[in-house]
């Protein structure tokens, strides 16, 4: 259950707010913010550099989205905007998944190991090219 105490915000595409709105208004929660994304691109960047402003600010302590997936482009920028908005004490709940969103979840930890698998593989890569760097070096 979640606590009704915290304020909330929500982030969505036209077609899904009045869902969350719904969402908010059977859990409780009081909406302080909606942040609406009407498409992709430079404007997805702009109205989630919104949201994570009000973040910082302290605004909100819930985001409710209609898909985990429309905070991102990818993988990588979902779990680097989750992975912040966590540092920052804000949860993430889904209007239409109706599950919380966090460190516990298969989810959220998918994402954070898919990063993490990404990193290892960009290091592994790394080191090859200063291996053979190395070895050239040493042959001249």
């Amino acid at each position: 259950m979640l606590d009704t105490s915290k304020r909330s915000a929500i982030f969505s595409s036209p077609l899904f707010v009045s869902e969350c709105r719904e969402y908010a208004h059977n859990q409780g929660l009081d909406v302080v913010l909606e942040v609406i994304d009407i498409a992709g691109g430079t404007t997805q960047a702009d109205s989630i550099q919104t949201l994570v402003h009000a973040a910082k600010a302290g605004s909100f302590e819930i985001i409710i989205i209609p898909l985990l997936q429309q905070l991102g482009n990818t993988d990588e920028e979902i779990a680097t905007l989750l992975l912040t908005l966590e540092g920052l004490g804000v949860s993430i709940v889904t209007s239409t998944q109706h599950s919380f969103q966090g460190t516990a979840t298969a989810t959220f930890t998918d994402l954070v190991e898919t990063i993490r698998s990404k990193v290892a593989e960009i290091e592994k890569e790394r080191l090859k090219a200063r291996r053979l760097a190395g070895r050239k070096h040493k042959s001249n």
